[in-house]
């Protein structure tokens, strides 16, 4: 089926109305049978993000890997991809760091709870896997590629926009909002959305895989504990109780006292600056330059450069190209329809339906319990 840019933007925008108005009524219908069951839980909540544009790409006849660009990658592409994503987390930890300035985490204890529900690899399926490829097809999948047509830009920051909305909280939006950011100059770089899965997987892989180490930490230091002040190595039992505190605690009081804690936390503007701010500028940067060489490697540099770095287009001509280089001069449709509209009707309602959402969160969570 043949759809014209503007036909698909708007079928777009109002299967993310769809997607939003679901989600942002679910807590509040009698559905405990469901968020009582953290497997459920995931499973439902990223349901709701995929399915409205899954029976859009039936409907529509769009075939998934070139819709949201899965194409492969070189062996070596993707491991500088990987290392690219450990570049932009300082970035991404600075901003979280930020936002705790005014909200409280929304995310930690939940994935400790899940931890206690169900064995790590049920916990890498639901918290890191199905995530990287649901929310990434979606986002920097449908959404991106299709807010293309009007303006490369609109395109990076309205996906951007809607994937922190879709998370509902404060918290969450400020770095998924900067997280939706990079991932699309990530995809533009690399010419495939396989690099933004990896990443995103690796990203809640690492957080998971902590929540599920650190009580067994505790047991161990525990351990080693007793064994030292048995031996009568106090110095050394000392600094693991200043290391631990209170080794009275089972593992799971102990981490409910962490998160109790983190919760009870208020960072401050200054602290936040300091603490966080130069180590995210010294990464970003390089994390900036590994992009280069990645985008190089990929034969994207050019269109990169003008779409997103406002450069002048180099056709660069057969004998002077790098091994890796590989791209022709940009087509006109690549720099966007101004004609093309983006915010239709249902994409302003749903925008204004997850900022009444996260703004109903954030009062509520004030409240006394």
């Amino acid at each position: 089926m043949n759809i014209t840019p503007q036909k698909k933007i708007n079928l777009v925008n109002i299967a993310f109305l769809i997607t939003i108005v679901i989600s942002s009524a679910a807590p509040f219908l009698p559905l405990s049978f469901i968020y009582e069951n953290y497997v459920a839980n995931i499973l439902v909540s990223q349901l709701l993000i995929a399915l409205p544009f899954i029976v859009l790409m039936a409907a529509c006849g769009m075939n998934y890997p070139k819709t949201v660009r899965l194409k492969k990658m070189k062996i070596s592409n993707v491991l500088l991809t990987i290392l690219l994503g450990f570049l932009v987390q300082p970035l991404l930890t600075f901003i979280n760091a930020l936002s705790l300035v005014f909200t409280t985490n929304a995310i930690s204890s939940t994935i400790y709870d899940i931890s206690r529900e169900i064995p790590w690899w049920g916990g890498f399926l639901l918290v890191a896997l199905l995530p990287a490829v649901f929310e990434e097809s979606v986002y920097r999948g449908v959404l991106y590629n299709t807010y293309k047509a009007a303006h490369p830009w609109k395109a990076v920051l309205l996906s951007a926009l809607l994937f922190g909305l879709m998370h509902g909280n404060l918290n969450q939006f400020c770095y998924a909002f900067v997280m939706g950011i990079i991932f699309a100059l990530i995809i533009e770089a690399t010419d495939s959305i396989l690099s933004t899965m990896i990443i995103h997987f690796a990203t809640n892989a690492i957080s998971t895989a902590m929540i599920y180490l650190f009580p067994k930490l505790y047991e161990f230091l525990k351990a080693m504990h007793t064994l030292y002040s048995e031996q009568g190595m106090d110095s050394v039992a000392k600094q693991i109780e200043q290391y631990v505190g209170d080794l009275s605690m089972s593992s799971d009081e102990w981490m409910q006292m962490i998160f109790a804690n983190s919760a009870g936390t208020h960072l401050t503007l200054g602290t936040v600056v300091l603490t966080y701010l130069p180590s995210a500028v010294v990464f970003s940067t390089l994390a900036f330059l590994l992009l280069r060489v990645i985008s190089k490697r990929s034969g994207t540099w050019n269109r990169f450069s003008v779409l997103y770095l406002g450069a002048d287009e180099v056709v660069v001509e057969a004998e002077q190209k790098s091994p890796y280089e590989k791209e022709k001069g940009l087509d006109e449709n690549q720099l966007g329809d101004p004609s093309v509209r983006v915010m239709t009707t249902p994409l302003m309602i749903a925008i204004a339906v997850g900022v009444l959402f996260m703004f109903v969160y954030e009062t509520l969570k004030l409240l006394p319990r």
